[in-house]
């Protein structure tokens, strides 16, 4: 017969208070790690980015498994110089990822909203690529730097992914790579996007090939002749915008 210690143990009462009690603790837990998240983007904010990796370290230390804060504390370490931090949460953001993008919905770690102030206001797989990306180019890891942004570009064909990847074969002194980069991300963009031309635009003026640079700027004027980078630009090299520098863009390629 069990005894009255176990009877009591077991009690519907004392089952409820564990499991309410584990609930409050859970609650209190993303709770802290909610306001933890805001402490760093304020920190970040103000450029205090010790502050901000010290309370973004303590949210993943309790919810391992949120892939968007440990992509924020990667971007929180690139500013700190620590590329090796950096690059091992991004890579760990990615895996992460790929794991939360197949649980049914409703399932996944409770987290701050995706907000992305730097980009398109959403994080996702390209913003990861992003600062993986730029850790391994400041450690000097070319060949797997390269190799994984064209096999990223290759798969998803992307203008994101295909201006990435040239950006970086530029860096790295990879001109002719960059161009093919290139010109794939304006082969296609949409008809109204610039993005491709000021990217092309800098990497000539990377390379010293101004010629090609300002014809770059000229294309993109003929997109969108309103553009306010693309009319700075031009002026910074003594061009004064209108209708007559318009070069239409090369006809597109069949894919």
């Amino acid at each position: 017969m069990p005894s009255i210690f176990v009877r009591r143990v077991f009690s519907p009462v004392v089952v409820s208070m564990v499991m309410f009690s584990s609930l409050l603790l859970l609650s209190g837990c993303g709770v802290r790690s909610l306001v933890q998240q805001q402490q760093a983007a304020e920190a970040v904010k103000i450029g205090d980015y010790a502050t901000a990796e010290q309370q973004l370290k303590a949210v993943v230390a309790h919810n391992p498994g949120d892939w968007q804060t440990r992509l924020r504390l990667a971007r929180v370490q690139l500013a700190l110089d620590k590329p090796l931090d950096a690059q091992l949460n991004a890579e760990q953001s990615l895996a992460m990822h790929a794991v939360d993008n197949r649980r049914p919905p409703g399932t996944g770690v409770m987290a701050a909203p995706a907000f992305d102030e730097d980009d398109d206001g959403f994080l996702d797989t390209a913003d990861i690529y992003d600062a993986l990306g730029e850790a391994l180019y400041r450690q000097g890891l070319r060949a797997r730097l390269i190799t994984l942004l064209q096999e990223r570009a290759t798969r998803t064909q992307t203008v994101r992914d295909f201006l990435r990847l040239a950006k970086y074969q530029s860096l790295v002194g990879d001109n002719d790579g960059a161009d093919v980069a290139l010109r794939k991300a304006m082969n296609i963009a949409p008809a109204d996007d610039v993005t491709p031309y000021l990217h092309a635009s800098r990497h000539y003026a990377h390379v010293g090939d101004i010629a090609n640079a300002k014809e770059s700027l000229y294309r993109a004027y003929y997109i969108a002749p309103g553009n306010y980078e693309v009319n700075e630009r031009l002026r910074f090299y003594g061009v004064i915008p209108g209708p007559s520098i318009a070069v239409p863009p090369a006809p597109r390629q069949l894919r």
